[in-house]
């Protein structure tokens, strides 16, 4: 058999700048600059051949003259943030961490400067660049050594919302230090606050409709067809966002495949899966375009540039009226999805019991865990109040991390199995 997917050249040239800052005052600062190729192509059969060469000026890449010069006009990196004039502009929120966690608080700045240029043998090249700037507080809540990360990040622009920030993580540290000790016994309505919550979703469904996992019979939804329910009638999950500039400067994936936001359930029906050129000739409902890779020396694979729920037309003042006993998250943290077993597990940093349609106490970190499967069916209900995360999340899979972006409005899950967090 032909291979079913077409030869391509990515060329990359990335800037990592990281700078840290310490309780005890003492900085760090590190910069990584790489670039390099990655060519990717077949043996006339199903299989790919690919090399990453560490430079642009290897003698083993026959460019023109010509040629070589768009090349690197097109990747030259210009105006790098100064990550030192931005900590200078903060001295707000380092005074909060020296007022409420003296010693046990780091603050890292993150900035990363991505330029891609993809070659096909069928079609014009095309520029990518991406540029990100971060902030990420690391809080050291109690003795056990347990670490919350709470953060900022946006690309396009340099400017952060310290302020919200700053009450963040005023209100983290309150939850925690009030926290009360209380019973949660067998499945309990949960509510995710509106925007990051939506990591869980990313996880738990996101994952599973990727064409490598689907192929590979490891996503609980592997056998389900176009129409097939996966979810509640009340769940309508998209790739993309109109109103969303994160990824506005990508218009192709690491194929050079041009990259189109679809509807992936729809009223908690299957509706499409993300793939890329090898999978779309594969799998009916496939959808190319969703090729990722963390940088040249990786390959890409099926990824998620963003997942979103959109939203429904319930006031969330009227979904927490509803619930005699639950939780509400507020700040989440890390999660993992067993896909294969039909399971995930994921951390909710901040979280308050609600009592007869009341958000009453602080009850710190829980742990959620259970089926895929009955967690999308469970879904109760959708708020009105969409909006995006705060711009820190990222993905791993199979070793490379990458910028994502999930937004949700508020959202209850019924039937959640929760239980306080073991600190570790």
């Amino acid at each position: 058999m032909r291979m079913s997917f077409k030869p391509f050249d990515l060329y990359e040239q990335i800037e990592h700048s990281l700078m840290t800052v310490l309780a005890d005052g003492e900085r760090e600062w590190i910069i990584r600059r790489h670039c390099g190729l990655l060519r990717r192509g077949g043996n006339g059969r199903r299989d790919w051949m690919s090399m990453s060469l560490n430079t642009l000026h290897s003698e083993e890449i026959k460019l023109s003259p010509a040629r070589r010069r768009i090349l690197e006009n097109s990747l030259a990196i210009e105006n790098p943030p100064d990550l030192n004039r931005m900590v200078r502009q903060h001295d707000k929120l380092f005074e909060l961490l020296d007022r409420l966690l003296p010693g046990a608080w780091k603050v890292q700045y993150r900035s990363e400067m991505n330029r891609r240029f993809h070659m096909t043998q069928e079609q014009e090249p095309v520029v990518r660049r991406f540029d990100y700037l971060g902030v990420l507080v690391s809080l050291q809540l109690d003795c056990t050594g347990q670490v919350m990360e709470i953060g900022e990040g946006n690309a396009y622009g340099t400017q952060f919302n310290i302020d919200g920030l700053c009450r963040r993580i005023e209100t983290v540290v309150a939850n925690h230090r009030n926290r009360k000790a209380v019973s949660i016994q067998g499945p309990i309505d949960l509510v995710l606050a509106p925007g990051d919550g939506a990591i869980l979703f990313h996880e738990i469904a996101g994952h599973s409709l990727e064409a490598d996992h689907i192929a590979q019979h490891r996503s609980p939804f592997w056998q389900a067809k176009a129409g097939d329910r996966v979810a509640s009638e009340t769940l309508t999950l998209s790739s993309g966002d109109p109103k969303d500039t994160f990824f506005g400067t990508i218009t192709c994936d690491d194929e050079g495949e041009k990259h189109k936001a679809v509807d992936l359930v729809q009223q908690g029906r299957l509706s499409a899966l993300m793939g890329d050129s090898f999978h779309r000739s594969e799998i009916d409902g496939c959808h190319k375009g969703f090729a990722r890779c963390s940088d040249y020396t990786q390959v890409p694979q099926p990824r998620m540039f963003g997942l979103f729920v959109r939203p429904g037309d319930m006031d969330p003042d009227e979904i927490i009226s509803r619930i005699r006993r639950g939780v509400y998250a507020r700040e989440f943290g890390p999660g993992n999805a067993l896909l294969e077993r039909d399971r995930f597990q994921f951390r909710i940093h901040s979280a308050d019991l609600i009592e007869d349609g009341r958000i009453t106490a602080p009850i710190g970190a829980v742990d959620v865990q259970g089926s895929i499967r009955d967690t999308l069916l469970n879904i109760r209900n959708v708020g009105s109040d969409f909006r995006f995360d705060r711009g820190v999340s990222y993905c791993v899979k199979n070793r490379q991390a990458v910028h994502v972006r999930v937004g949700q409005p508020t959202v209850h899950i019924g039937q959640a199995e929760i239980r306080p967090a073991v600190m570790k």
